[in-house]
């Protein structure tokens, strides 16, 4: 089983040889039967979460590239606005016990759920509304490209997954490190649920044209075929 937290899969660059340049972006597939919202939605009670609140995820380590006190400084404000919404947070701590110090010291432990490295990741995205990710920088990071395959909107800082997050249509990016433009974001997406299932529509519909098993196996094979008639 797939553990919270762990590292992001950069896509493959495939180069050509014999002084011919064959490149391609070829993403690492997603398992789209197993990340899909539609088998997980009632299951919300096996975590203990929720039932009714706008749920958000983040699935990533707690480690500094994360930039959890931008998630943090984001809920504050949401808690400050009233806005009915609830965070649950999956991955290895390596922080020392920053966030659940934080979370009490900040007032937002009911407000917040941890969970440490969770053994379930496609039922866990699966039961939320929305994922956040609100990092400094990234590769391809696996949970966002899992999310969307769900068919669950993401809320991405501008990192490295704007190439697939694509602002307005298959999620949001805000700029690094701005926690109100991540709050206001949130709020927007709790208060409008219609259009976070036009981005999770959207943005499953990416995954499975670009970046789900069946659509990286098709690029390989396309690929090979591509350069074995280029020698």
């Amino acid at each position: 089983m797939r553990r919270a937290g762990r590292r992001s899969r950069r896509p493959q660059h495939v180069g050509g040889h014999h002084g011919k340049s064959h490149r391609a972006v070829i993403y690492n597939g997603v398992d789209t039967e197993r990340f899909d919202k539609t088998r997980y939605r009632a299951e919300r009670a096996a975590f203990g979460l929720p039932e009714r609140a706008f749920l958000v995820c983040c699935v990533a380590r707690l480690a500094p590239q994360k930039r959890f006190d931008v998630l943090v400084d984001a809920l504050a404000e949401l808690k400050q606005r009233g806005v009915h919404i609830h965070c649950v947070i999956a991955g290895q701590d390596r922080l020392g016990g920053w966030l659940q110090n934080t979370l009490v010291e900040r007032g937002l432990e009911e407000m917040v759920t941890y969970l440490g490295p969770s053994k379930d990741v496609p039922r866990l995205i699966g039961v939320c509304d929305a994922m956040v990710l609100t990092s400094d920088n990234e590769g391809c990071p696996n949970s966002v490209l899992e999310a969307m395959g769900s068919g669950v909107p993401v809320l991405v800082t501008a990192s490295g997954a704007e190439e697939f997050v694509i602002d307005g249509e298959t999620g949001y990016v805000v700029p690094t490190g701005d926690w109100m433009a991540v709050a206001d974001r949130l709020a927007g997406m709790a208060q409008n649920r219609e259009d976070c299932e036009r981005l999770g529509r959207n943005a499953r519909d990416w995954v499975l044209e670009h970046a789900s098993i069946d659509s990286m196996l098709i690029r390989y094979f396309e690929l090979f075929a591509e350069l074995s008639r280029a020698t």
